[in-house]
């Protein structure tokens, strides 16, 4: 957690990451202090200063942190002493991993298209029932354990943890939904347009269709896209460079999606043959690929929460994280998604226990009702899932038909839903 704020503001990441924010400040204010100058001298950059709004900023975030601190963790004994906020119940990922074991070995023993189905769940719970959670540092109180299951996302899914750490931690949950400084609000175009600031092509008329499709193809696309970083004599993300990492850990990333690509490609391969492989092969990276995207891409691109383009223009993190999120479903869904569901609830608490986000929204929604913030929940993921088509038809429409000048001079998504 630490490399990746090497050489950067981490300002966001630091106050998000700690629900016990004044005890983090008072440790962080024992250490060694030196002058930007100083350090620059040395060689380092720290690039952009921070200019959005922070968490410690937000009135609204102090209040819910406090209460969350008061009504959630302390009853539960945690963030009390030395027990952090972190930590899920071990039968949580425990029941992921066997499950996903068992998948495993049934699809390479005997591969068919429900086994390619089956697998393609488990690798989809896998990113998010233990790895999302271990790689933000809510999983375990025990660091190097949660590092190995960090990991899991690499030889599982066969994402890299190390890509998508940088991408999540320092991108995404800083500036959620940013059109400029989100990767997820424009890594997508020009084949998908999420956001009406960005050109139009006639093509985004079918989007709405099309984007299902493509999202079948995200494990191919994972893996170019992990390795050209990976192997790039600076690893970037999208403008985000790789300063905190060490050679040893990047060449640990490559070994471990040469070994996720030898047991879920090479090994049925050889047993099997070619043949006996194409439409497992397709019903696994297919619908596993079709299946995580959805699960990732609906929390942020509907229309309720695409009504901005400039974060700065909010002034308040905490109402930009929420306005800019949905959640869906309760404890149950959170269980299976490993608290993805409750978005809301993650991008506030992103490094506390995904366990505890079902008990934590009580206290979020009630905030926002007194302090007329919007809060944006769907009973399940279906319903999610089908606002989010709705969105995309919304953004293939043709801008002048929509009252956007081409991308050029863009209105507000609700304003336009309003009038």
């Amino acid at each position: 957690m630490l490399d990746l704020a090497v050489g950067r503001d981490a300002t966001v990441m630091f106050e998000s990451a700690h629900a016990r924010l004044e005890l983090a400040s008072k440790i962080l204010e024992t250490l060694p202090k030196f002058k930007v100058e100083e350090i620059e001298k040395k060689g380092y950059d720290f690039g952009r200063k921070e200019t959005c709004p922070t968490p410690s900023q937000s009135p609204l975030y102090e209040t819910i942190r406090k209460r969350v601190l008061e009504e959630v963790l302390k009853p539960k004994g945690m963030a009390i002493g030395a027990q952090s906020a972190r930590g899920v119940p071990w039968w949580h990922f425990g029941a992921v991993i066997v499950t996903w074991l068992a998948a495993a070995t049934w699809f390479v023993c005997r591969p068919s298209v429900h086994s390619g189905l089956f697998l393609g769940f488990t690798l989809c719970w896998i990113g998010t029932g233990v790895q999302h959670t271990a790689n933000h540092g809510g999983a375990a109180k025990n660091t190097k354990l949660e590092y190995l299951l960090g990991l899991l996302d690499d030889i599982g899914p066969g994402g890299s943890s190390l890509v998508w750490r940088y991408h999540h931690q320092v991108s995404h949950h800083a500036y959620c939904n940013d059109i400029q400084l989100d990767p997820d609000a424009y890594s997508s175009f020009p084949l998908i347009r999420l956001d009406s600031s960005q050109q139009w092509q006639p093509y985004h008329r079918f989007q709405w269709i099309y984007a299902h499709v493509l999202f079948a193809f995200m494990w191919p696309a994972t893996q170019v896209q992990d390795l050209q970083i990976l192997l790039a004599p600076t690893p970037d993300f999208h403008g985000v460079t790789f300063k905190g990492t060490g050679r040893a850990e990047i060449a640990l990333a490559v070994v471990l999606k040469f070994l996720h690509v030898c047991w879920i490609i090479v090994l049925p391969l050889q047993i099997h043959g070619f043949r006996a492989m194409v439409f497992p092969f397709i019903a696994v990276f297919g619908f596993g690929g079709w299946f995580l995207a959805s699960m990732f891409i609906v929390s942020h691109n509907v229309d309720e929460v695409k009504y901005s383009n400039d974060m700065t223009a909010k002034g308040d993190w905490a109402k930009q994280q929420i306005e800019t999120s949905t959640s869906w479903g309760g404890r149950i869904g959170s269980f299976f998604s490993g608290g993805l569901n409750l978005q809301i609830e993650h991008h506030l608490f992103p490094c506390m226990a995904h366990h505890l986000y079902a008990d934590a929204q009580k206290v979020v929604q009630d905030e926002c009702a007194k302090q007329g913030v919007r809060y944006q929940a769907y009973p399940t993921l279906f319903h999610n899932l089908v606002d989010h088509c709705k969105f995309l038809y919304q953004m293939g429409c043709c801008p002048e038909t929509e009252g956007v000048d081409n991308g050029k001079n863009p209105i507000l998504v609700q304003d336009k839903k309003t009038k």
